[in-house]
Order: structure tokens, then sequence, then C-alpha cells
């Protein structure tokens, strides 16, 4: 395969899983408020997981061609860019204070949820018991939400798509849009999983590399997206309850679901990748936690941050030993 056919294939793969994870949120959102499930259960279930959508299509693609590397690569590489590449660039154009409650509920979970990953890969993989904690830590995350959050709101402060107010879909349309919205995501990974090792061929690097850059920017897209709007209409407890909650079903969820049907071993996925995601999770903690709101000098940090670990990571590939 060539270098401009594989490009057109990543490409295609990230556009493919836009559309997918938007038709999917979509019409599972539909087809919950047609059955009358609320609004909060909506948000902090079926469109959550959907959010994570075209991660988990990319992970259990990658893993089926035996491409851990890859598939570590693209959870890891995502929950940094979300919370320095994106994180940093929403609160460097419009600074904001977030409410207590992510400091004492949500960014903990974070970052126990960080520990226990990084933890069960000191051994080099993720089993399939991994899997199982993982799964079962995030159904304790949701039912912890859904106890303390009652109101609409809730589901809105995560980020989550809120479909009350707009006119209800048939239940057929809802389902041709999740079943299409599946079929791209599954078109969109076996696209961007190809192209992605490809590209790493010609480059000569890991493809672990691809899934920590390229291939986890692309993933995290539609997190850039809603953060910036949410912090440009002055909702700054939804720019980052998405990306705290994007992180975390990331781990638990993303990382459980395939553990539980591939075992994952780490590839190329290095001691400082995992280093770099555990300093950025406590950054980004110390960050919220010390001042009232986060400041432009404190986004220009973290943004410092992503573009030297961004640089290190094609400065060195070839120093990458695969590890389980």
């Amino acid at each position: 395969m060539s270098t401009l056919v594989a490009i057109v294939y990543f490409l295609g793969g990230l556009l493919f899983l836009y559309l997918g994870g938007e038709s999917l949120v979509s019409g599972a959102a539909a087809i919950a408020q047609r059955a009358g499930i609320t609004p909060l259960v909506t948000g902090l279930t079926i469109v959550a997981f959907a959010t994570s959508a075209p991660e988990l299509a990319v992970c259990l693609r990658a893993a089926f061609d035996g491409e851990h590397g890859l598939a570590l690569g693209n959870v890891v590489g995502s929950n940094i860019c979300n919370l320095a590449l994106v994180l940093g660039l929403t609160f460097l154009v419009w600074p904001a204070a977030p409410r207590g409650r992510f400091l004492r509920r949500d960014v903990p979970a974070m970052i126990l949820s960080t520990i226990v990953v990084l933890a069960m890969l000191l051994d080099g993989q993720l089993s399939r018991m991994n899997g199982v904690v993982l799964i079962a830590a995030i159904v304790a995350y949701i039912l912890m939400q859904i106890r303390h959050t009652r109101d609409r709101s809730g589901a809105a402060v995560y980020g989550l798509a809120d479909e009350a107010g707009r006119p209800l879909r048939s239940l057929l349309g809802s389902s041709l849009l999740l079943a299409g919205g599946l079929a791209l995501l599954v078109w969109g990974a076996e696209l961007l999983v190809t192209g992605g090792v490809a590209i790493a061929e010609r480059l000569e690097v890991p493809a672990a590399v691809v899934g920590l850059s390229v291939a986890a920017l692309g993933t995290s897209l539609p997190e850039l997206a809603t953060s910036l709007v949410a912090a440009r209409r002055g909702y700054s407890d939804m720019a980052v309850g998405n990306l705290v909650g994007s992180s975390i079903f990331n781990l638990l969820s993303i990382l459980g679901l395939t553990s539980l049907v591939i075992p994952l071993s780490r590839g190329a996925v290095t001691d400082i990748d995992l280093a770099v995601l555990f300093v950025v999770t406590i950054v980004v903690y110390l960050v919220m936690r010390i001042g009232r709101r986060i400041e432009r000098w404190e986004a220009a940090m973290l943004l410092a941050m992503y573009a030297g670990y961004m640089s290190w990571l094609f400065v060195a590939p070839g120093s990458r030993i695969p590890v389980g």
C-alpha cells in the first residue's frame, strides 16, 4: 500500500468514526427517550458509552488484528490528548472556574481509574479478569452518578447529549440511525487501523506511536468540539465534565470490554507513555485544586506538556521495545 493510499484510508477512517459516532448517539438517545428512559439515565449510560464508541471500535479492530500496541496506545493517547491538548485549548481561549463537585468525586474517580489500569499493566498485559474488574468499576461509577445526580442538569454536566425537548423520531428512523452508526464505526475502524499500520510501516515506527498520536487525536475530536462549544457558551462544568467523563469511560469501559474479548499486551507502549498519562492526570487535578479558575498560563502549560510529549514520540520511536 502506497503512503498516499494509507493516508486516505486513515483520514477516511476518522471521518467514518465521527459520522458513525454521531449517528449512534442520535439513534440510541432517541430510542431511549421513546422507551421512557429519563435524560439523566440516558446520558450517563447509553449516550456516554456511545460517545466512546470510536475508541472502542478502534481498540477492538486493532486487537483482532494483533496490533495490541495500537489498541492500548489509542486509549492512553486519547486520555493524554483530552486532559492536556483539549482542556488546554479550551481554557486558553475561555478561562473558567469549574465547580467543586468535580474535585470531590469525578476527578478523584479519574485518578483512581488511571492508577488501577497502570497497576494492571505492570505485568505487561490486561487479562480477561482485569477486564471483568474494569467493567464492574464502570458499572459502579454509573450507579454512583445516578444516585448522586437527580436532576436533568446532571446529564448536561457530563457533556452528554440531552434529547429532551426535541421532536421524537420514529422507532424505525432511530433504529436505522443506530444500525448505520454501528456500520460506519466498524468500517471506519477497519480503515483507520489498516491505514495507521501502513503509515507506521512507512515511517518505520511502531504502530503504538500512531495510536498514541494521530489516532488518539482523531478519536478525541468529538470531545474537542464539545468542550470548545460548552466553554464558549459559559458551561465550564460541561467542558470539564465531558473530558473527565470521557477519560474514565476510556479507561474502564473501552479497555475493560476489549481485554474481556481479547487479552491485551502493552506492545510498544512504554513506561514513559504510562507515566505521562499519570502525570498529566495529577497536574489537571492540581490545576483545578489550587485556584478558583483555570488560568490561561495553566492552560498553556498543559499544551506545552502535550507538545513536548508528541515531540518525544517521534524523536526516538526506534527505542521502543514491545512489552508483554
